[in-house]
């Protein structure tokens, strides 16, 4: 880049460096620097979806989902994300069609199988998103966010013991993971285990002090 500053892929490749060293304010200057330069760049286009997702901005990753798809036939991880982006940004219907997408193109990743069940249980088909929890955790027995989406699952289907037991196998896996704490907090309501549920949820505000359902 000293020696040309205006090569677009050498400015995608740095800014995708950036993100994976966690900075993303960096990353994201890259990526729009190579779009600027080269509007059809595919890594930029990727790059800039991955990191307006990974930014919690949804809308924004729908979008730049979108354009990525117009410049080439999408990958099966990138109609994960977008799939994902549109779940985020309250598109369930759309969402659906992009994982079902995905779902034909190759062998299921984790992380495909993670979205889908959070799509599932959106809609409320907790045995569908019980089945994706589950095939999540034969790709990877110790996935944290898996037991606690399978742990939700089953307590939405009243199926109490099995959800408590998966929910505690989830924080104990990753004990800095909010979510699974605040449902097994409510699992453990559920359950009326009133000390377990306050301690539980006394955690959860710790961690996610946004977090309205804690």
């Amino acid at each position: 880049l000293a020696a040309q500053p205006d090569d677009a892929i050498v400015l995608a490749n740095r800014g995708e460096a950036l993100r994976v060293q966690r900075q993303p304010e960096r990353a994201l200057v890259d990526a729009q620097a190579a779009l600027r330069l080269q509007p059809d760049h595919r890594a930029a286009q990727r790059l800039l979806a991955v990191l307006m997702l990974e930014a919690r901005s949804y809308r924004e990753a729908a979008a730049a989902h979108a354009r990525l798809a117009e410049l080439g036939a999408p990958q099966a991880d990138d109609l994960v994300g977008w799939g994902e982006s549109l779940l985020g940004s309250g598109d369930l219907p759309g969402a659906l069609v992009r994982l079902r997408q995905a779902e034909t193109q190759t062998p299921p990743s984790r992380r495909f199988n993670l979205v889908m069940a959070r799509a599932l249980g959106a809609q409320n088909d907790n045995a569908g998103a019980l089945d994706y929890a589950e095939r999540a955790l034969v790709v990877d027995p110790t996935e944290a966010v898996a037991w606690s989406s399978k742990g939700y699952a089953l307590m939405r289907l009243t199926r109490l013991p099995e959800a408590l037991s998966a929910l505690e196998t989830a924080v104990r896996l990753d004990p800095a993971l909010a979510n699974a704490w605040i449902n097994l907090g409510q699992a453990q309501l559920r359950a009326k285990n009133l000390g377990r549920a306050i301690e539980v949820l006394e955690k959860s505000v710790v961690l996610a002090p946004e977090a309205q359902d804690a």
